[in-house]
């Protein structure tokens, strides 16, 4: 296998709180580009929005095992990225993410399950942290790019 591009989306589902107060679900649905390098390393790049509007975006890096590449192997994949969110009542927040990837059809198809921690910005922001939980199927319906 030599490096690809990965474009594909994701639906799943979440759980957030403000300052660990009252936790409320979320529908979730996005997208995503990967650079998988052949040896396992990546860059992700993902975008998602919630069914209350909420939006977040995020950067990051990780490494796939054999499995998730080749037919042999650990089937698992991690991600940490930085993370940036906008609610729909525009109030932003920075933070950070992991998310932790198992294979069901190479890196085509993975269950994805991420938690994600913000800070929320500015003067008038609410303030504590914002927690997420999350879980989604992923899947690249396009051929990979290969480089």
């Amino acid at each position: 296998m030599s490096s690809a591009l990965l474009f594909g989306f994701a639906a799943g589902m979440s759980l957030s709180t403000f300052n660990f107060g009252d936790v409320s679900p979320a529908f979730k649905i996005g997208s995503g580009l990967d650079l998988l390098f052949e040896t396992g390393p990546l860059l992700t790049s993902r975008i998602e929005t919630t069914h209350d509007a909420d939006l977040l975006a995020s950067l990051g890096a990780g490494f796939f095992a054999q499995g998730l590449r080749e037919r042999e192997g650990l089937p698992l994949g991690v991600t940490f990225a930085f993370a940036g969110e906008r609610a729909r009542e525009g109030e932003m927040a920075i933070g950070g993410r992991i998310t932790g990837s198992y294979s069901l059809y190479f890196a085509r198809v993975t269950i994805e399950i991420d938690a994600t921690m913000l800070e929320p910005l500015g003067r008038a922001a609410r303030r504590g942290p914002i927690a997420r939980v999350g879980f989604a199927l992923r899947f690249v319906p396009f051929a990979p790019f290969v480089l």
